[in-house]
């Protein structure tokens, strides 16, 4: 570690204490929480970690802007590193700091930038991760993470995690009382990894990961690169909620596995994405053969969509001048295959059709008709053009709208249409 990255992440730390005087600070009753909890995390981690894993090297000049650049780097890092990325409390996968940033951080914010570097320096020596550092954390089952993985205590006073603070204790004095927390941390960790409901997702993910090709262990091995965990956690999001079934069912996971394997459509885009990322990283080309990717992904429809980007609204009105309804409605449900087929001119324009209306479907609401014509919304253009021979540009519309919220135009939609709903450029 250098000077400057001392300086830097010392600068950092003066930036968000600077918050806590402020009017912003004192209008939000959660504020203090965030700024204890965003120092912490700052506190206890190796400024070499913050500089080479999250790219973070610069002081903001808003003290709020510093303090949720930290914590929106530790939760970003949490929600990548997920693989199955599921929700509910007690019955989703969490990532566990095996020595938790707030044990360093309470110690280190009464110390000098000498003596933090001392105790960084010390963890080094000791061969230990700690803090934000995604090479010391662990997946595991939500529902095991405060009563094994921190013995029933989150703040860890009562397991002696967290040591009372000693004033002006130097950072040296520090490591040699720290050590006993970490073993406690360690050996917490270290039974939650050992629970078999941990195993149990372990062996589903190994089963995932013999489709891709890859070694075992790769998405909950410490050192595998987070870029390629949170590509992986992007590509494996469709099988996500059925992975979760496989695992509350029980049984023989990996056939079970297989079979959410075989069914699930995953995104092309989203695989290549990942293989692109495992080759740079060192691994052989990953093995598409055993995934069914959504047939939305065709020839051209990257091509489509820089185009629809350019041109959202012409593109949304070319669409509607040869396609029905019916399909409409059914690729605003998630199947492009019959809007591909009606347009019966080649697999790269019916990519633009259907990524067309995939695009535009957040705004049809604010389509309403106004003197024989469709107006949008308050916007005041006209929607003009063909719109095929048996179907009024009313019932395309109509039709779209079904797809995005089960109604039609002239049933209640449940809310008021805003400026937001007319911005294309955003969808």
């Amino acid at each position: 570690m250098d000077k400057e990255r001392l300086k830097f992440h010392t600068e950092l730390v003066k930036k968000i204490k600077e918050w806590e005087g402020t009017e912003n600070f004192a209008a939000g009753s959660s504020n203090r929480q965030k700024l204890n909890r965003s120092l912490n995390l700052l506190l206890g981690t190796n400024p070499d970690v913050l500089v080479d894993f999250f790219d973070i090297n610069t002081v903001p000049n808003d003290p709020r802007e510093a303090m949720n650049l930290i914590r929106g780097a530790d939760l970003k890092t949490l929600k990548d590193m997920e693989i199955f990325q599921l929700s509910g409390l007690g019955k989703k996968l969490v990532l566990h700091h095996q020595v938790a940033a707030n044990t360093l951080g309470i110690h280190l914010s009464h110390m000098s930038p000498k003596e933090r570097l001392n105790v960084y320096k010390g963890m080094i020596d000791l061969g230990q991760k700690h803090g934000m550092d995604p090479r010391q954390l662990i997946l595991i089952p939500d529902s095991i993470h405060k009563s094994i993985a921190h013995e029933g205590d989150f703040s860890g006073k009562k397991t002696g995690v967290l040591l009372p603070p000693i004033l002006n204790e130097s950072g040296d004095d520090f490591l040699k009382r720290f050590k006993g927390s970490i073993d406690i941390q360690l050996n917490a960790a270290g039974k939650a990894l050992n629970e078999p409901v941990t195993k149990d997702w372990y062996k589903i993910i190994n089963k995932v990961e013999d489709n891709l090709g890859i070694p075992k262990g790769t998405f909950i091995g410490f050192e595998t690169p987070l870029e390629l965990k949170a590509a992986g956690s992007k590509f494996l999001n469709p099988s996500a909620e059925g992975m979760r079934q496989v695992f509350e069912a029980g049984g023989d996971l990996e056939l079970g596995t297989q079979q959410v394997i075989d069914t699930t459509k995953f995104s092309r885009k989203s695989f290549e994405q990942l293989n692109a990322i495992a080759q740079e990283k060192g691994f052989a080309r990953l093995n598409p053969d055993k995934f069914n990717f959504q047939a939305s992904i065709l020839p051209g429809a990257e091509e489509a969509l820089d185009t629809i980007k350019k041109n959202p609204m012409g593109a949304a009105i070319g669409a509607s001048s040869f396609i029905q309804p019916e399909a409409v409605t059914s690729a605003l449900q998630g199947d492009y295959t019959e809007a591909a087929i009606q347009t019966g001119v080649g697999a790269g324009v019916g990519a633009l059709v259907q990524q067309t209306i995939k695009r535009a479907a957040p705004a049809v609401m604010s389509l309403v008709p106004k003197g024989g014509a469709m107006v949008l919304g308050t916007a005041g253009r006209l929607l003009t053009g063909p719109v095929g021979a048996a179907y009024t540009g009313l019932e395309l519309i109509d039709a779209a709208a079904k797809g995005i919220t089960g109604k039609g135009m002239f049933e209640p939609s449940g809310r008021p249409v805003t400026e937001e709903d007319l911005q294309f450029s955003t969808l």
